[in-house]
């Protein structure tokens, strides 16, 4: 009777309609390091005054961890967390030992060895779209280029001056190009200047007054004359400033020849893998008198000590890229990699990167404007891996699995009325999976007794603690790296 119990909830408990596409216009605007509590700073923002007052602005977007650039954007144009798309950091290295860096070479950041999700912009090409993206990372990793896009790049930045040409350009497609439906423009802006001055200096608040009114000035005055496209304008994460006496180094406490994997990538999240012949308790043990300052946290991702292992709130273990330790540092504090031989000439006055469940100052900006938009209303602060089926619906194209409900956005769509109340199209394929997995589970429990399969949605994982109660090991199914295939893996519980 229990198991026909979950079968019925499994069955009836979920929504199995879909909501109904649209087929909008959307423009894209994205900044790197944008605060979303601006107006702390200073109240001569104009433009996204007006742009609150005729649309809708959210409390804050939360980024996912780690809150940087390359696994935020990522999310972003795939709607997966980090653990899933496989950009866990702006540092790291893949099971080859080929190292991503976010400022190194193009090849890198724009390699397929690493970008492997397909992102939105593909996707609504796949389906009839035309798109246009400016400075996205990784768009030039795909074997099918946006159909209006700049060449490949050394890094993502776009300036002020290269935005309005950009905007320009985007714009003079449009006309041309009835089936430019999708466009998008990253503006590498303020996020240097609040490493370099902090977020609450007066360049700062300088900085992101000329982008109210150069960048997003500039373009609404285009967007003016095109009624028919929905803005939406987001950034990566936030900012805090750094506590100029918290700067600790991994190698005061670990010789480097206990660590793989150099240089390790530390600043305001550091992830560690033991070197051959040493192992992760050794290291951690080194790291105790770290423990022991007050200002950070070390998780062990191997571990079957639930105080030890990683929090499952930060979506930051079904990879087997990220390394076994996890140290995060409190807001403000520093964990770099090696102490320099040399005084630094400046030391990193704002930061990013730390786990935004406790440090609400990670949280970026949202804004969105158009005729699928009700006007005047403030959200919530959301995830950001919710923006993805967000445009999924307005660009009338179906997602990619993901993370993302659409959902989030029921009180200020226009449409929602004729939207069946689901979370998304997700929602069908979950509740497929999720009956078929029950079921998987329910075999499992009767002739294998130690199987269980797990997906994105994790579902499964719940159904299977219900169930069944390991002892052993088991197998779950998490969303593979690579493009054309998910992977099984064995894992000791």
């Amino acid at each position: 009777m229990f198991y026909i119990t979950i079968l019925l909830l499994a069955w009836h408990g979920l929504p199995w309609t879909k909501s109904t596409p649209m087929k909008e216009k959307v423009f894209l605007l994205v900044f790197d390091g944008f605060v979303h509590d601006f107006e702390k700073l200073t109240t001569n923002m104009p433009n996204f005054q007006k742009l609150a007052s005729e649309g809708v602005k959210a409390k804050g977007l939360i980024p996912p961890f780690p809150s940087a650039t390359f696994p935020s954007m990522t999310t972003l144009s795939t709607g997966l967390y980090p653990e899933s798309h496989g950009i866990i950091r702006n540092n790291f290295y893949n099971k080859d030992g080929v190292y991503f860096r976010w400022n190194g070479d193009p090849k890198d950041q724009n390699n397929s060895m690493f970008f492997t999700r397909e992102p939105i912009w593909l996707t609504n090409q796949k389906q009839k779209g035309h798109s246009s993206v400016y400075y996205w990372p990784g768009y030039y990793s795909f074997d099918e280029k946006p159909t209006y896009h700049n060449q490949e790049i050394r890094y993502l930045g776009a300036n002020i001056t290269e935005s309005q040409k950009h905007i320009t350009e985007t714009f003079d497609v449009y006309d041309k190009d009835p089936s430019l439906n999708f466009m998008v423009l990253y503006v590498d802006a303020p996020d240097t200047t609040g490493h370099v001055h902090g977020v609450t200096s007066k360049e700062y608040t300088a900085r992101i007054e000329s982008l109210d009114k150069m960048v997003l000035g500039y373009l609404r005055q285009k967007l003016s004359k095109h009624p028919e496209i929905n803005l939406i304008i987001v950034a990566d994460h936030g900012q805090i400033n750094t506590q100029k006496d918290r700067f600790y180094f991994v190698n005061d406490y670990v010789p480097k020849e206990m660590l793989a994997l150099y240089p390790y990538g530390c600043n305001s999240v550091c992830a560690l893998k033991p070197s051959k012949g040493h192992s992760t308790d050794e290291v951690i043990e080194r790291l105790e008198p770290l423990l022991q300052t007050g200002g950070f946290r070390i998780f062990n991702r191997e571990s079957k000590d639930t105080k030890l292992q990683v929090p499952e709130f930060l979506h930051y273990t079904q990879n087997e890229l990220i390394p076994p330790i996890l140290i995060l540092p409190k807001p403000g504090w520093i964990l770099y990699d090696t102490r320099p031989s040399k005084p630094r000439g400046h030391r990193l006055i704002g930061a990013h990167g730390y786990d935004p469940s406790n440090c609400p100052e990670m949280q970026s900006i949202f804004y969105a404007s158009g005729p699928a938009f009700k006007k005047g209303v403030l959200m919530k602060a959301f995830d950001n891996v919710n923006v993805y089926p967000l445009l999924a619906h307005l660009l009338g194209i179906k997602p990619r699995p993901n993370n993302g409900s659409l959902a989030v956005f029921k009180h200020v769509l226009k449409d929602w009325n004729n939207t069946e109340d689901s979370d998304s199209s997700n929602f069908s394929l979950y509740g497929s999976i999720f009956t078929v997995c029950v079921l998987l589970v329910l075999i499992a429990k009767t002739r294998l007794r130690v199987i269980c399969v797990s997906c994105i949605c994790h579902f499964c994982a719940v159904i299977y603690r219900l169930i069944c109660r390991p002892k052993k090991k088991h197998q779950y199914m998490r969303v593979s790296r690579d493009r054309n295939e998910d992977e099984e893996i064995d894992d000791e519980v």
